[in-house]
């Protein structure tokens, strides 16, 4: 090789290496933009909405991530049709201005948002479907490691909507934490979520439908119920019309009304939950529901423990299997039975739980003639003030309760009843005459 072939090739030698030694961050770097360098300034005290959504629309334009810097960065109202990929230094925050009705509203996406904190101090739009962060008709959904607070709405609200909401942390909102009305199998995972006004995770749609949202791993804590009414308000996690939702393995600790409350969605889970300090019926399935799954759920401190119920709205279809529920009493003021562990009237099997000091009754079945092909076996039932009480009412039907171990029950074992109204003794001792539609049998009873 000639002593220029040796040099070039030399030199070709050292770009190449230095090229291999090009730090790995700067390759990882590559497809963000800055949002200091397009004029973001974090700290300033005037608004930067038009700033925010101009860098918004630039990453859009290039496929980049738009990468918030640390410090604070006052907005409000900002709308974007277009992808949206935004993270955040360390603490990078998003202040709404005073008098916004939001943040940031996102439609089509895909949207991925991460480590910014939305501080919603600012915001005054309280309505239903407002909320800090709005996302809408969204298939391509990642919220991640964020932080909401504040604000007299919600805090996140997704509107048609298909992804993943993992690891955020709620607090302080007017309505709800997270509210996802007409999604599809949206993942709502390892959040945390307290001192909400009126709920803490609500997962609707407009019509019935299936949904298949997963809602697993979330602390929910301090859910109060401000805005009234009898159950609507006040709930950890609350399925409207929505079908194939899971609720699993959430930690959700003083609520107002329930901690998980299912109106009228069909074949939902809801799984391992630890469920303390709740003001009405711990677990509450209703109206017009099919087919739920209610199962190895822990509850205390209650006013009631798993309810089962309206049967005259079509609620039926219930597998109650494998709960502890320990000192439930009437929390509350209610024109309804409480202190109840578990209630159920229409095609429900309540099998293999376990029912301590229920001020009540361990197990109420049926209400009035709203009783129908409800089994109990095999339930340890102790220190409750009516072991099980089942409807008598005219018209009730029919109901197998055998192989339960009954101890220390106050009032008697198994009493019949019409509604309220003990109608019968104990319907374990030798000489009471059991109806035919009943199957009693098998049953422990002990002081």
């Amino acid at each position: 090789m000639t002593g220029e072939g040796r040099r070039r090739f030399i030199m070709a030698l050292g770009l190449s290496l230095a090229g291999l030694a090009r730090p790995v961050s700067a390759r990882a770097r590559r497809g963000r933009l800055d949002g200091a360098k397009l004029g973001l300034e974090p700290g300033a005290t005037h608004d930067q909405s038009a700033r925010l959504k101009a860098a918004l629309t630039r990453a859009a334009r290039l496929g980049a991530v738009l990468e918030l810097p640390g410090g604070r960065i006052i907005a409000r109202d900002v709308s974007i049709s277009a992808p949206v990929r935004m993270t955040g230094r360390p603490g990078a925050r998003l202040a709404c201005a005073p008098g916004g009705e939001f943040l940031l509203a996102c439609e089509k996406g895909p949207v991925e948002i991460s480590n910014i904190a939305f501080d919603g101090r600012g915001a005054t739009a309280g309505g239903e479907r407002d909320g800090l962060l709005r996302v809408h008709d969204c298939r391509d959904l990642s919220i991640r490691r964020c932080a909401f607070s504040g604000g007299a709405g919600n805090g996140l609200v997704l509107t048609g909507c298909r992804g993943v909401v993992e690891g955020n942390r709620f607090s302080g909102h007017g309505r709800a934490a997270i509210f996802s009305i007409g999604g599809r199998e949206v993942r709502i995972t390892g959040n945390h979520v307290s001192d909400c006004a009126n709920n803490g995770i609500l997962v609707w749609q407009e019509d019935k439908r299936f949904d298949g949202s997963v809602v697993r791993g979330n602390v929910i804590r301090a859910i109060r119920a401000d805005a009234g009414g009898d159950g609507p308000n006040g709930n950890g996690v609350n399925i409207f019309r929505a079908g194939g939702v899971t609720v699993a393995g959430n930690v959700i600790h003083d609520c107002a009304y329930s901690a998980v409350r299912d109106n009228s969605g069909d074949d939902c889970r809801i799984l391992r939950n630890d469920c303390r300090d709740i003001g009405e019926a711990a677990i509450f399935v209703e109206f017009a529901f099919v087919n739920a799954r209610v199962e190895d759920n822990r509850i205390s401190r209650a006013s009631a423990g798993i309810a089962v119920t309206n049967a005259d709205h079509g609620g039926h279809g219930a597998i109650v299997r494998g709960n502890v529920i320990r000192e439930v009493s009437p929390r509350i003021s209610s024109p309804d039975v409480l202190g109840y562990g578990i209630w159920a009237e229409d095609r429900t099997l309540i099998e293999n739980n376990v029912v301590e000091d229920a001020s009540t009754a361990g197990l109420w079945l049926g209400w009035g003639k709203y009783l129908r092909d409800v089994t109990a076996r095999g339930n340890i039932l102790r220190r409750c003030g009516v072991g099980i009480a089942v409807s008598f009412a005219p018209g009730a039907g029919s109901a197998v309760i055998t192989g339960n171990r009954i101890e220390a029950a106050r009032k008697g074992a198994v009493i019949g009843f019409d509604h309220e109204k003990a109608l019968t003794g104990d319907l374990l001792k030798a000489d009471t005459k059991i109806p035919a539609r009943l199957v009693i049998g098998a049953n422990r009873a002990s002081r």
